[in-house]
């Protein structure tokens, strides 16, 4: 009688299992083998750095100076890593990775409750699972990993306390996660809401006291902090905090401004999210020339909400002025449950003598997003993603470099705003400059230039810099130069 509950509950038990071991494994392995990189993972990485060297949990800092851009939750997770493996680049990471790979987990949970069928659930956590740009950015010191944690479980308390209403608890803290993690993102939350609502018909929740509750209790959570930073900087918190890094990047192109176009995540997606990508445009059609089929489907509720999930946030985020492809990382787990759902409708609906087939093609796609995202993340192929590791790594050779120097603290870069990598790893603030103020304003003084190597031939530094030069690094990415000073 105990025998076959238990192997009932293996059958349950083992697909999780499974994923959490794939999943540790590409979240988690070579995670400290990577030195930051520049622009946001090494500037995160600094403020982190300064946090915990000055014990201030609370105001954040750069170089010394307050630092409003960004929520606390994720530095605070980063703090109580570095407690448990010290300052490195595997403990800062960490807690991404681990909500990367708890995102994967409540994929599948999240496909079980919305169809009852755990076939359903381990395709849509595998294909997550091997969505490269979704495990390639929660690898990192990022925020937008962990917002989309906090959103998917936001979404998933939702959909659950429409029958336990002791879920809508739940709700509330994703909904304090979410605001702390990365406060504009929370606006995704209550959107999810309404399309899920709307596609079930399904509105009891409105009159349900406990789901306000948890909302209000969520955000009064979040408040705090908030009041905090407003009583120590007053309006130049909410300039900075809602307005220039919230309201002003949506409406003006003063960051990622060559990825104004609408159509800038359909460009990049292409080439991303091999092979899934294909398949969720090859979905979408489908639904379009069989919509009155799809209609009598038994999975048709949740194949228009978590479609009507993708095209709503990424219609949102694509007319953005201002924007990343980190941002678009909310999507993911709803485009993995829309392509598992549909995956296992087609295998439905296929001739039984043509399913062998069918999991063979199924396999092979399999495989594709296995390798795409394993030399993604390893960068073992230039393209896409160019050579975003070969920089920073010449960053921390020449970090190695300035830290053995002692002629001088000032470092001047040429083309670049900013070298956050070695600024982390040298404490040196790196100040970029025009060639014509070089020579103008320097001649006196030593100092470091740093110039990529690909432009070094076509600047032309004055004589009276270059009798004073020497080269001291030459790498793929980056040349460095020691200028004494003048006699």
């Amino acid at each position: 009688m105990f025998l076959l509950p238990m192997s009932q509950r293996m059958k349950a038990v083992f697909p999780i299992i499974v994923l959490a071991v794939c999943g540790g494994i590409l979240f988690l392995s070579g995670l400290g083998r990577f030195t930051f990189k520049d622009y946001d993972e090494a500037f995160y990485a600094k403020v982190s750095d300064e946090m915990i060297a000055s014990q201030n949990y609370m105001y954040f800092t750069h170089y010394g100076d307050p630092w409003l851009d960004k929520p606390p939750l994720l530095f605070w997770l980063i703090g109580m890593s570095v407690q448990v493996f010290g300052f490195t680049e595997f403990a800062l990471r960490l807690p991404g990775a681990l909500m990367g790979l708890g995102t994967v987990l409540l994929v599948y949970a999240f496909a079980h409750a919305l169809t009852g069928n755990r076939r359903i659930a381990l395709l849509s956590a595998s294909i997550l699972l091997t969505t490269s740009q979704f495990v390639y950015s929660a690898r990192e010191v990022r925020f937008d990993v962990p917002v989309s944690f906090a959103i998917l479980i936001a979404t998933y308390a939702f959909f659950r306390g429409w029958q336990k209403p002791m879920w809508y608890v739940g709700t509330g803290i994703a909904i304090a996660s979410a605001i702390l993690f990365k406060s504009v993102f929370v606006v995704c939350i209550p959107i999810l809401f309404f399309i899920f609502s709307f596609v079930y018909r399904e509105w009891r929740w409105v009159r349900q006291p406990l789901f306000w509750i948890s909302s209000i209790v969520g955000l009064l959570l979040a408040l705090p902090w908030h009041i905090a930073q407003y009583r120590r900087y007053g309006d130049v918190f909410f300039s900075t905090y809602l307005g220039r890094h919230g309201f002003d990047r949506y409406v003006d192109a003063f960051l990622g401004a060559r990825n104004e176009s609408p159509l800038y995540f359909l460009a990049l997606a292409g080439k991303l999210l091999e092979p899934w990508f294909v398949l969720f445009v090859v979905g979408c059609f489908w639904i379009l020339a069989q919509r009155k089929q799809v209609r009598r489907a038994l999975l048709f509720q949740p194949l228009c909400a978590t479609l009507a999930s993708v095209a709503v946030i990424v219609g949102l985020l694509s007319f953005s002025k201002s924007k990343l492809f980190y941002y678009f990382d909310p999507i993911y787990p709803f485009f993995a449950l829309f392509l598992g759902l549909c995956i296992f409708i087609w295998y439905e609906r296929v001739k039984p003598k043509l399913h062998t087939a069918f999991l063979g093609v199924l396999a092979f796609l399999f495989v594709l997003g296995l390798v795409n995202t394993i030399w993604q993340i390893f960068e073992i192929r230039e393209w896409p993603r160019g050579k975003e590791y070969a920089i920073a790594e010449d960053e921390r050779e020449i970090s190695d470099v300035l830290n053995r120097q002692t002629i001088s603290r000032k470092l001047y870069t040429i083309i670049h705003f900013s070298w956050n990598t070695i600024g982390f790893y040298t404490r040196i603030r790196a100040e970029p400059i025009e060639i014509a103020e070089l020579k103008n304003t320097l001649d006196e003084e030593a100092f470091f230039l740093l110039i990529p190597t690909d432009i070094l031939g076509s600047i032309e530094l004055s004589s009276s810099i270059l009798d004073r030069a020497e080269i001291i690094f030459e790498g793929e990415a980056l040349t460095l130069f020691s200028v004494r000073a003048a006699s």
